[in-house]
């Protein structure tokens, strides 16, 4: 389309219709599609920073090592392999 965008620009119905915008379709639904999904997971990415931060969800990581090899000490863990 050739025109750099200012934020404070204002368009009138008749501007707009001045551009043939139905010509540069293809290009209006990329950038379209392109903001689409990253407003999405924008949003996504910041419920999961607010639920990672509320006290309402508590995080454990996972063991993989029985309790009963953790707490058995270095020597029993040596004669076990």
């Amino acid at each position: 389309m050739g025109e750099r965008y200012e934020e404070s620009w204002q368009f009138t119905v008749e501007e707009l219709l001045s551009y043939n915008l139905t010509s540069h379709q293809a290009l209006i639904d990329t950038v379209y599609a392109r903001a689409k999904a990253e407003y999405q997971l924008e949003q996504k990415l910041t419920k999961l920073e607010n639920l990672w931060n509320s006290s309402e969800v508590y995080f454990q990581l996972a063991k993989q090592i029985p309790d009963s090899v953790y707490n058995a000490g270095m020597e029993t863990v040596l004669t076990l392999i």
